[in-house]
């Protein structure tokens, strides 16, 4: 696939909107043939550390882009403007703390001491 995209246009792109393991094992070698990847699955970016690193050397090498994003906090565009709007710009991140999860915040928020859960 990564193959015939390159062929066929000169910024290709895949867009991967699963949770599969398998198809972000792929992730590497569509970087490392120059081709951008744009996901919301998490598998790469909180996976097995040696894919991880896969596929930033692939970015280095070629110039592909990764972009990804998730429903992190809500769904609100954390990791975008963590990167982009503050790591990017100088700021320095000492730590985040949260209930990331708009499902556990609304469990948390509905919970009331003595009610079975």
């Amino acid at each position: 696939m990564a193959d015939h995209l390159k062929g066929v246009a000169e910024h290709a792109v895949i867009v991967d909107t699963t949770a599969s393991e398998f198809v972000s094992d792929m992730y590497g070698m569509w970087l490392g043939k120059g081709v951008h990847v744009v996901t919301p699955n998490k598998k790469v970016g909180s996976g097995d550390l040696k894919r991880w690193k896969a596929c930033v050397e692939a970015m280095a090498t070629t110039g592909a882009k990764w972009g990804d994003e998730t429903t992190v906090g809500a769904g609100l565009p954390i990791l975008n403007i963590l990167r982009t709007d503050l790591i990017n710009t100088g700021d320095e991140i000492k730590s985040i703390e949260g209930i990331f999860s708009g499902t556990l915040s609304y469990l948390f928020n509905e919970y009331k001491a003595g009610v079975q859960f």
